[in-house]
């Protein structure tokens, strides 16, 4: 195992985001600036600038003291030395360090309020950010965007730190590692083991011939969604901020805002529609994009998990929307300010938006599902779990597995009673290999098995707190799935301060498993991993 390697990799990250927090904090000083010179009685958040710029100076400390340390041992070492192993810890490594480093501005601002006064030591703890362990949870939450917070009162954070939470999704919807190799020439042939590593999907599928070109591929294709995003919804009438703001975690599909009540608080049917077109272009496959760049138009027509993924969000918007109309009462909304009328309109309006939300796994509100009939219920968490596609920023199980895991069952179905016949299982036109299928199975196994623990830890570490079972339950669901919100006591007008630290760190590591789908990051906790080769 060439630690060495690892190490000074991770320092690279560490100094690109270093950048990042360097760059937040001046624009943040930049937009206290014209909130000074507009109305005459804002002011600048020091105490938030000061955090971003700690957060700065300690990934340019503990990053370069990895790169220039490991400098000598390094030495003849050439990125083909980044092997398979290296690469998953890699990986594993970035994530967790990245997710680490991320909590630090939450912390920095938390120590420097209360430094201020009893006033700013009230606020940190009265927005949420009142423990170590919720600054990590937020952070950890952000890039694996799951959007589950414990914020209690997001307007009144500054918005520096805001500004941060969202970027913090932007970067994890991509990928931290898919950004790292696009960015660094460094890697060479190793960048390529890194990117099969991270890239969600069954079959990871390139769209260059270099794996560097394919990384700046995807982050072109990224960046025009967010510019298109953040565009369409000032057209809306929201200020720069908030546009900025929700088109990083629309895209994303992360499910972050800068306001309490979410996208209710907005009102607007076209702020709900351009949410919903970029959530679902968000979870829609990055390799269609390149092949309608391509005018390969009927291969993106004819791409069977794109067409089951519209196909179940159709059928679903409509159903969900039928039982809202056939029970004939208002709507709730998270805002509780204005409720939908009863009718076809309003039943579409929630059923559209909260189908969407719940297939993109982005998290964003506008109904209260949870006031929803019952009958729904099942259904949506099925839509949590299936997720959006393959090479998407999508969580969840993607509708690729979901696809070949039917096509087994049937198929073993198909065998009970006619022995004599083996059916090839297909995705499109491509054959889906007996390791794929198998890796599929025990990925839904794992899965399964990884939601019933986090339950059970979740009820012993907080049922006497009085968090009921669907609110352990769907609150692990939604972190592997990396939803956000949940059922009951974490729904869509709640949020996770009423979890303790403990659960906390327990919804963590299922947030983590879920963004690197379980088999990466378990197989660094696999004894034979460290072994010698």
């Amino acid at each position: 195992m060439n630690f060495n390697l690892v190490i000074a990799e991770l320092g690279k990250l560490l100094l690109l985001l270093a950048a990042v927090f360097a760059g937040i904090s001046l624009l943040g000083f930049a937009d206290g600036l014209a909130a000074l010179d507009a109305v005459g009685g804002g002011r600048i958040d020091f105490a938030a600038m000061g955090a971003l710029l700690t957060a700065a100076v300690a990934a340019v400390l503990v990053g370069g003291g990895a790169v220039l340390g490991t400098r000598l041992a390094r030495r003849g070492t050439g990125p083909g030395a980044l092997g398979r192993r290296e690469a998953i810890l890699l990986v594993v490594s970035s994530w967790i360090v990245g997710g680490l480093l991320g909590a630090v501005p939450y912390l920095a601002w938390r120590v420097y309020a209360q430094q201020a006064g009893a006033a700013g030591a009230t606020l940190a703890a009265e927005v949420g950010l009142d423990g170590i362990v919720p600054c990590f949870f937020e952070s950890i939450s952000g890039l694996t965007t799951t959007g589950a917070t414990i914020l209690v009162d997001i307007e009144r954070v500054p918005r520096a730190l805001l500004l941060w939470r969202s970027v913090s999704q932007w970067i994890g919807g991509l990928g931290v590692v898919v950004l790292f190799v696009a960015i660094l020439p460094s890697l060479g042939v190793g960048g390529k083991k890194l990117f099969m590593t991270e890239v969600t999907g069954p079959s990871p599928e390139g769209l260059r011939p270099h794996v560097r070109s394919t990384a700046r591929t995807l982050w072109g294709f990224y960046c025009l969604l967010t510019a298109a995003a953040t565009a369409a919804y000032m057209l809306c009438g929201l200020g720069w901020f908030d546009a900025v703001n929700h088109g990083l975690t629309s895209v994303a599909t992360g499910g972050f805002s800068t306001r309490n009540a979410s996208i209710a608080a907005f009102d607007s049917v076209s702020v709900e529609v351009v949410a919903m077109l970029f959530m679902t272009l968000g979870a829609i496959s990055f390799v269609l994009y390149d092949r309608l760049i391509k005018r390969k138009h009927h291969l993106v027509a004819r791409d069977p998990e794109l067409r089951l993924f519209l196909g179940i969000m159709a059928i679903s918007i409509v159903a969900v929307a039928a039982a809202l109309l056939w029970r004939g009462t208002p709507i709730d909304t998270v805002d509780h300010v204005n409720p939908y009328p009863p009718g076809l309109w309003s039943s579409l309006r929630a059923s559209a938006f909260t189908v969407v939300t719940l297939m993109t796994t982005t998290g964003y509100a506008t109904a209260d599902f949870d006031d929803f009939p019952l009958i729904t219920i099942g259904p949506m968490f099925l839509l949590m779990v299936m997720g959006g596609c393959a090479g998407s920023t999508a969580g969840g199980l993607k509708i690729a597995r979901i696809w070949i895991a039917a096509k087994q069952a049937f198929g073993e179905i198909e065998h009970e009673y006619r022995p004599a016949v083996l059916r090839p299982i297909r995705l499109g036109r491509r054959l889906v290999d007996a390791p794929m299928a198998a890796a599929t199975t025990s990925l839904l196994l794992i899965a399964v098995a990884a939601v019933g623990i986090g339950t059970f830890l979740v009820l012993l570490l907080d049922g006497e707190r009085g968090i009921d079972t669907l609110t352990a339950f769907s609150s692990c669901v939604s972190a592997i799935s990396n939803f956000g919100p949940g059922f009951g006591q974490i729904g869509m007008i709640e949020t996770y301060a009423s979890i303790s630290s403990p659960s906390q760190i327990v919804l963590m590591a299922l947030m983590l498993l879920g963004r690197l789908e379980f088999f990466a990051i378990l197989a660094v906790f696999s004894l034979r991993f460290w072994r010698p080769r």
